[in-house]
């Protein structure tokens, strides 16, 4: 995990100086989440060759790593927006419900 997240750090701050033109200008607008999954997607395929994936499926919680990854890159959701769009959704649900059209 340790070597995954320096591997992410590198290719963030090193790849966009090894090209020039539009790979460069992609190479910096690309964060580090993408740099993050991609190289995940690589991990997790070498564990597949070597099969090793379902021997240490138990130890990878994919959905706990993504929520901490949510919390610790700072995402925050704005209640008010959380209420107008749940209201939304519920009033087009309702319409739907009662075979109204709003």
């Amino acid at each position: 995990m340790i070597a995954l997240s320096v591997a992410v750090w590198w290719l963030t701050k090193q790849l966009p100086f090894l090209f020039t033109g539009t790979l460069n200008r992609i190479f910096k607008t690309a964060d580090f989440p993408i740099y993050a999954i991609i190289l995940g997607f690589a991990a997790r395929g070498v564990l597949s060759l070597l099969g090793l994936q379902e021997r240490l499926s138990a130890a990878f919680r994919t959905e706990f790593f993504l929520k901490t990854g949510v919390i610790l890159l700072g995402a925050s959701i704005n209640l008010v927006n959380l209420v107008k769009i749940g209201a939304g959704g519920c009033a087009d649900a309702a319409c739907r419900y009662c075979g109204a059209s709003c």
